[in-house]
This record gives structure tokens, sequence and C-alpha cells, in this order.
């Protein structure tokens, strides 16, 4: 189960997103653990071998220009995919908009169901910078500084996750002849990036959860620290826009990092993949954040 085997870059992120371990594991259920993931794992590869014969199939359902814009939407509509003809679930919805007295209060990613029972899934996929090395769920933000962790996941305990059971909701599953969810789950990863040469704690365990042990990590660099530490010409790189964020790369031409130091950081960050030489080309081999000398001066824990 090689991902660089698979020949397109929608098939490798769909791929990630299967095989990507969660951030936060918990006893509760709400999180898809990793656990259950792998057992999906063997008969998704086979699957997805056999999609990319006709890559065509994953990349017209992706082909919506709005949400290939959008991160989050790319990557649900990449499971959407998976989950409509790869896996053992029938898909009864995907992104509904929930309605009490004609106001909007939410939307459900999904709703599943697989041998009678019905499940409500929310899918997100983030990436938390680690500001202080606290162990504090506030404290791995997201690299705008608009986010945290512990923002992210209170949002779904407290609104996300409810809304599955909510009476507007079931009314309106009532109506389409849904049962009623007997689960309501995140499906969720990404990649926690610890400061360069800082102390890593990880999220300590909460009421929410703890830390998946298998998460992979990256790191991240204030810009003038990049420089004096790969000053070095062996240091290859390429800029992942955003929302190319999910697998890994290969690319036939990168960066130097005097030709990143050219580059202006107008959101403040550059996602970044570390390259190495791999036959004709190069392969990511570490995934950076590179940030403003200022970044996180003014967050609050």
């Amino acid at each position: 189960m090689n991902i660089w085997t698979l020949p397109t870059k929608a098939h490798r992120d769909l791929w990630w997103l299967l095989t990507s371990p969660t951030i936060i594991e918990d006893n509760t259920g709400f999180s898809f653990s990793t656990q259950e993931k792998e057992t999906l794992l063997p008969a998704a590869w086979e699957w997805i071998l056999r999609d990319a014969e006709c890559p065509t199939n994953l990349q017209g359902w992706i082909q919506n220009p709005h949400r290939q814009r959008k991160l989050g939407l790319y990557a649900e509509d990449l499971l959407h995919y998976y989950l409509q003809w790869g896996s053992p679930w029938r898909v009864r919805w995907h992104d509904v908009q929930i309605q009490e007295n004609r106001r909007s209060i939410g939307a459900i990613d999904f709703i599943l169901e697989k041998e009678g029972e019905v499940e409500h899934w929310e899918m997100t996929v983030k990436f938390y910078l680690q500001h202080k090395p606290t162990g504090q769920w506030t404290d791995w933000v997201g690299a705008d500084q608009r986010d945290s962790l512990h923002k992210k996941w209170n949002h779904f305990y407290n609104k996300q996750l409810p809304l599955g059971r909510h009476p507007a909701t079931i009314e309106r599953l009532t109506l389409d002849n849904i049962s009623t969810p007997t689960k309501s789950r995140i499906w969720h990863c990404g990649l926690l990036f610890s400061e360069w040469q800082a102390p890593c704690v990880l999220p300590i365990e909460t009421e929410f959860g703890w830390t998946n042990q298998k998460q992979p990590m990256g790191h991240w660099i204030r810009r003038k620290d990049f420089i004096q530490q790969f000053f070095s010409s062996k240091f290859q790189w390429v800029i992942r826009e955003h929302p190319n964020w999910l697998a890994p790369i290969e690319s036939a031409e990168t960066l130097s990092t005097m030709d990143l130091m050219e580059y202006d950081l107008q959101r403040g960050f550059l996602m970044l993949a570390e390259m190495s030489p791999f036959e004709q080309g190069w392969r990511e081999s570490r995934r950076w954040v590179l940030v403003n000398d200022d970044w996180g001066m003014n967050l609050i824990s």
C-alpha cells in the first residue's frame, strides 16, 4: 500500500485522508478512531487501485471550482467519493442545511447507513502549530492564528455533533424516510507542528480525548531562524500552496532557501515541503511551516 504508486494527485490525497491517523482519540466513540480506519484499509486499497485505472471518475467528481479553493470542502468531497463508491456505507445525506423557523442552524456533513444502522458524521482536516509547550489545547493554533484545537473540538462537541439529534434534523430525516442516527461522530485527521528546536508537549488528555501517539509531526520555524539554519544549498523546498496541503508530493523543480527569502509571507506563513532527491526528481520528506518573526506574539493562552 504505497501512496506513490497512485497515478493522480486526487487519488494520493484521498489515500492520505484514509490513512492519516486521527489527531485526537477518545473513549466515547465520537471520534472515528485510527484503529477503525485501519480495519478499512485493505479493502480500500484494492478499491482505490481499481478506481485509479479510470482517474477521470474522481477528477470529474471534484471539479467544482468553489469547493476546490477551500481545503475543508475539497477534503470533504474526496471522503464523499470514497463513502459513495468504495466503502461499506450508503450515503443518505451529504452537506444538508438544517433550518429551524426558516433560519439555518447548521449543516450536516454526512448521514450514512450500514446494515440498517444510521450514523451522523462530521469531517475535518486541521493543521495546528504549538504556540507554547504547555500541553494546553488552546496553545495548539492554526497558522493564521484564528483557530485552535480547543476551539474546534469545543465547536464539534457542543454544536456540530448535537445537530444530528436536533428536532429540526429528525423532522427532516423523517421526511426523507431516514431513521434517527444512533451515533454522531467526527472523521478527522491533519498534522501537528512543533516549534523548531523547542520542546514538544503534545495536547494533554481532557474530557474531549487524548492525542494519538501515531500522529505525524512537522515543524514550524521563524523566518530569521530558517535562513540561518538552512542557508546551505543542499536544502530544497516546494511551497505547498493552499489548499494543496494533503498528501506528500513529487516535483521536478524545487526552490533553495535563498529563493524562499524573496517570498512575501502575506498571510504570515508559508506551508513548505522539504524535498529529498528521488530518481529524476524530488520527493517530499518532511513538512514545515515558515512563519514571520513576530508570529504568535499577540496570542493569549
